[in-house]
């Protein structure tokens, strides 16, 4: 697992942020583990994939709750509901216009 410094100097030298260690872990993993608020918002500012899994199948947000860190808990549940939001957005606004083109178009009478 990637521990608070190593993954901070990783933020800035590295924009790639889908790497992972052996076991997984994201550096968003590693915030939401040690309660570290304020990276993991810089992580997640860069887009950082918020629902990679780890090794066991949990995502950052699981640790954060397992080890009480509901500052961290609460902000990856908001940025949660707001891609779920977008995405359900998104997808209203695609089924929208797909109603549209499957409109009959009307037969002219002449």
């Amino acid at each position: 697992m990637y521990y608070p410094a190593e993954a901070f100097w990783r933020l800035e030298t590295e924009p790639n942020l889908c790497l992972k260690d052996e076991l997984n872990f994201t550096e968003l993993h590693c915030f939401a583990f040690c309660g570290d608020f304020i990276n993991a918002v810089e992580v997640l500012s860069h887009g950082v994939d918020i629902n990679a899994k780890d090794y066991t199948g949990h995502t950052a947000l699981y640790w954060a709750i397992k080890y009480d860190n509901p500052a961290v808990a609460e902000l990856l549940f908001q940025f949660h509901i707001e891609q779920f939001s977008k995405n359900k957005q998104r997808e209203a606004l695609q089924k929208h216009r797909l109603m549209q083109m499957a409109k009959p178009i009307p037969l002219l009478r002449i």
